[in-house]
């Protein structure tokens, strides 16, 4: 039987400094950016929209992340 995949949710979300700790690691915080649309989102277009939040953010963004979340299931 084939398997079959699909998307069940696409997100993008910004990690942001969030200072360090005492043993001087880095900490972060992550602030969702939104749920995305699989077929148009790419990768340009989500850091256009990043980079236009940025400044409006209390803390330095350090990356972006998107996920995709597939449901998998076999045909029968």
């Amino acid at each position: 039987m084939a398997v079959v995949s699909s998307t069940k949710k696409y997100t993008a979300s910004a990690k942001l400094n969030a200072g360090t700790t005492t043993t001087g690691a880095q900490k972060y915080k992550s602030v969702i950016i939104g749920t995305l649309n699989p077929t148009s989102a790419t990768p340009e277009k989500i850091m256009n929209v990043a980079d236009l939040l940025a400044p409006c953010l209390d803390s330095a963004m350090l990356s972006v992340e998107s996920t995709e979340v597939k449901v998998l299931t076999r045909e029968s």
